[in-house]
């Protein structure tokens, strides 16, 4: 019997197996499931002893794992792994021979010999045993590998077989036929654990089916209990049909088709010219020694470029292009320490300092759950990303489809500079060259929903009383196809209120002198950031109205603000009050709430500031 409790792996700060649990006996069949980087592989590793778990207990028999001399574990765990490579030129009769290493000292017995004869036999290789491991196909040393490992625990019942992705290079017939060797392998009173990508040969072959998804047990059960729509979904990010196949009664999926438009390749991006680079590069330092101080993102809107375009400028200098696999980028960025976050959009800064805590990703979202940091990340709006290191600043920044940035993390002098410098290379991108971005084949449409007389305005109404959760507004806009400016128009009678742009500035002035916390909402497409606490030092330099507080910073272009809401929602824990500023397209730009917890009736200090200041609206 295999018992797993609470197992836990990692590696340089990384998480890559969470608090697993599962057990199996002998005659089972488990096949490990689970997208790219799940964590299937390094399991497996624990599984075998190769790796050391962090915390819990693997046991086989009744015996951790790690308490087993090499010799005995031989006998009672053998290995099929992912690559192997074969540099000798051995006999493939030599090779499976290696299987039974552990039963002999000098040389092998007549059981060995029969042993192997058994298992090429069995795995069809045996008219292969003269030839050279080297002179074989892919598929055909796969083959040979199997039977090398089945060798080694052919005679020890009760033993466990790991094997990872053993059907990979193999064509239809012998994959059909490997699992067909394990499952009768199994069946002989051995247990069986494979990773596997296909799931309908997982559902054919295994008897149980754990899904992993980011290092987590996500469901454990038959094919029949846990392949479903949803967690395909779940595991995959990807639509599937399931059913039951007729003839074995067992689940069958089938993924939806995936189109792609072949229009946009190579279409947003394309690598720069070298005189086109330098030409740019020589225009932006030219352009910023004119004009000292200017932001980045400004000397873009000045040269008509994107900001990407000018930061990829210092590629091999002082920019380094990470790999576009931003989850496990971030994953890691909590051992960078404390650092500042920013997101921005057109009109609105938001900055805070803190940790990177309590990480999660769905497929819809990712989640930064810290206490100081908060954030919501839509990575599918994610595109360009770099590690940048100037003469005053140390950042990881991150761009859209359009070079516009969604996300950048700044390191502090609490910051470890250390830990930077391993994402960076960790994470480094294979193609270093300059990108030139095609804005056209990208435009922006801002969403707009249906005219008004289109509009079932009594029953989003209706929609907006009846929320339990400020969260469904966002389903009920979608529900009734209206856009967000739209919906300050068309609410409820006392649910929306537009105030004056002296009044909102007189209510967060109200905040920071009674001292009322408050969360502070700024996002993009990318990226939502949210602060959570006061705002104390307030400042107003022309066409900005600034919070300067040592911990969190706001920038609030007041120029850009069209219209300000105060907006009313109902939920089961009382009213929820909010004021709202968008541009003149409706965009949203910032949001402002007082500080609460789902669960939390909402301050009575912020509705008495909204009282008291509100007075005056337009």
């Amino acid at each position: 019997m295999l018992t797993v409790e609470n197992i836990t792996y990692e590696i340089n700060h990384r998480t890559l197996v969470k608090n697993l649990s599962f057990s199996m006996c002998c005659g089972e069949v488990v096949a490990i499931l689970g997208a790219n980087g799940a964590g299937k592989s390094t399991l497996l590793k624990m599984l075998s002893g190769e790796k050391k778990n962090a915390e819990g207990n693997i046991l086989l028999h009744g015996k951790a794992i790690h308490s087993y001399g090499s010799a005995e574990l031989a006998k009672k765990r053998a290995v099929l792994s992912q690559h192997n490579v074969v540099n000798v030129d051995f006999l493939v009769k030599e090779m499976v021979m290696m299987g039974r290493y552990p039963h002999y000292k000098n040389s092998p017995g007549k059981n060995d010999r029969n042993v192997v004869r058994q298992t090429m036999d069995v795995c069809g290789v045996s008219e292969l045993e003269e030839r050279s491991i080297l002179t074989l196909s892919g598929g055909e040393q796969q083959r040979v590998q199997l039977a090398r490992v089945l060798a080694q625990i052919w005679d020890c019942p009760g033993a466990l077989l790991l094997m990872d992705e053993p059907v990979s290079g193999m064509d239809l017939q012998y994959q059909q036929q490997t699992l067909a060797i394990v499952t009768a392998l199994a069946r002989k009173n051995f247990m069986v654990i494979t990773v596997l990508h296909d799931i309908n040969l997982a559902a054919q072959y295994a008897d149980r089916l754990l899904l992993l998804k980011n290092g987590r047990k996500w469901n454990d059960g038959s094919p029949a209990e846990v392949l479903n729509t949803r967690n395909v979904y779940n595991i995959f990010s990807i639509e599937a049909q399931v059913s039951i196949n007729r003839q074995t009664l067992k689940p069958f999926v089938l993924p939806k088709e995936v189109l792609i438009d072949s229009n946009k390749f190579h279409s947003n991006s394309y690598h720069m010219s070298t005189d086109n680079l330098k030409t740019l590069k020589d225009t932006y330092l030219s352009y910023k020694k004119a004009n000292p101080g200017k932001r980045i993102r400004d000397i873009a809107a000045a040269l008509n470029v994107s900001e990407a375009e000018l930061l990829m400028t210092g590629l091999g200098e002082t920019v380094t292009r990470l790999n576009p696999d931003f989850e496990s980028v971030l994953k890691v960025v909590p051992t960078l320490g404390h650092v500042m976050a920013l997101t921005r959009n057109e009109y609105c800064v938001n900055e805070r300092k803190g940790a990177y805590e309590k990480i999660s990703f769905t497929p819809h979202a990712g989640l930064v759950l810290g206490d100081d940091i908060d954030l919501r990340l839509f990575l599918n709006h994610w595109k360009y990303g770099f590690a940048v290191v100037e003469e005053k600043t140390t950042s990881l920044q991150f761009f859209d489809v359009l070079g516009t940035a969604v996300h950048k993390i700044y390191l502090t002098e609490k910051s470890s500079l250390d830990s930077f410098k391993a994402l960076a290379v960790e994470f480094t991108a294979n193609d270093q060259e300059a990108a030139l971005i095609n804005k056209d084949d990208h435009k922006v449409s801002v969403p707009v929903g249906k005219p008004d007389s289109e509009i079932d305005i009594a029953g989003f109404q209706l929609g907006w009383n009846n929320m339990k959760d400020t969260h469904e507004f966002f389903m009920l806009m979608r529900r009734f196809s209206v856009s967000r400016i739209q919906a300050m128009h068309l609410a409820p009678e006392g649910r929306t209120k537009e105030i004056a742009l002296e009044t909102f500035k007189g209510i967060i002035c109200e905040c920071s002198e009674r001292q009322v916390p408050v969360m502070v909402f700024t996002g993009n497409a990318g990226c939502i950031q949210i602060h959570s606490g006061l705002v104390t030092n307030l400042m107003e330099r022309g066409e900005w109205f600034n919070v300067m507080d040592p911990e969190f910073n706001l920038h609030l272009r007041l120029d850009g603000i069209a219209s300000v809401w105060q907006v009313v929602k109902p939920s089961v824990d009382g009213e929820i009050n909010s004021l709202e500023a968008y541009d003149k397209d409706g965009e949203m730009i910032v949001q402002f709430f007082g500080k609460r917890k789902p669960g939390i009736p909402e301050l009575e200090e912020w509705r008495s500031v909204l009282k008291l200041e509100s007075e005056h609206s337009v």
